[in-house]
This record gives C-alpha cells, structure tokens and sequence, in this order.
C-alpha cells in the first residue's frame, strides 16, 4: 500500500479560460445570468459581440446535421425556448415586444433541434445537450 503522501496530487487553481488559452482545449460552455432575452442579445459576454446566435424551438426550421452550415464565427450563442418556446419568451418581454420582432427575427439561424419530438416540450437540461449534440459538427467546422 503506498504512503499517503505518494497518492497526493499537486494542482494550482487555473483561471476558466486557462486550457483553452494555453492548451487549446475545449473547457466547456459558458453560463450567464440574465434578467431577460433583450438582455442576452444587448449585452453580450464578449466585446465585439456575438458574431453567431442561434435560436432553438421548434418553430424553427428543420435542417438534417449533414446540411447544416453555419457563417464562420468566433462567439456564438445558443438560445433555448424552454418549455413555453421562444415565441412566448419574446412576447413576454417588454422592450422585444415594442420593436414588433419575432422569435426568428432575432437570431442568425432559427432552428429545431429536435425535429419530430413527440412530447409537448423538453426538458432545458435534456435541451441544452440534445442541441449542442445535433450543432456540435457545424460548430467545429466553422469556429474561428
């Protein structure tokens, strides 16, 4: 049996971005708070902003993961409708409702990612995965 000591690791608290700015490893996804979606497309996570967004619900139009093709992007954000869908998210809030846009006015693409899904919604945990899965090629292929 080894002594305590040689089973120990050694670490350093590395900042989020560390593997990604000196690996080159993908650290996962990003999560903010905010109080509305007006808030998430008006004050983006990055300075130049978002340069692709992506709405999901399932209004949105139907594209096989073969023929997706996204513009080249360097931040993208990936909206999901939860269980009352994109449409109700926007007409709930106040300064979208004004502007008289629609869900699909807003995003770069409008997509559903779950075409021919049989339940009323899906739950946002199961959501967010069954998503990232169906964009995961498209994102790899055209992150900058």
């Amino acid at each position: 049996v080894p002594a305590f000591s040689e089973t120990m690791l050694k670490a350093r608290l590395a900042r989020p971005s560390e593997p990604r700015t000196q690996q080159g490893t993908y650290w996962g996804f990003s999560v903010r708070v905010a109080t509305s979606l007006s808030r998430v497309l008006k004050e983006p996570g990055f300075k130049a902003g978002y340069d692709l967004s992506v709405g999901t619900a399932r209004q949105g139009a139907v594209r096989q993961v073969a023929e997706l093709v996204l513009p080249t992007f360097k931040h993208a954000l990936v909206v999901l409708g939860g269980t009352q869908e994109l449409e109700a998210i926007v007409a709930g809030d106040a300064a979208l409702a004004q502007a008289g846009k629609g869900a699909a006015d807003l995003f770069s693409l409008y997509l559903n990612c779950c075409p021919g899904q049989a339940t009323a919604s899906i739950r946002s945990e199961d959501a967010a995965i069954l998503c990232l899965a169906y964009l995961h090629a498209s994102l790899l292929k055209y992150g900058a």
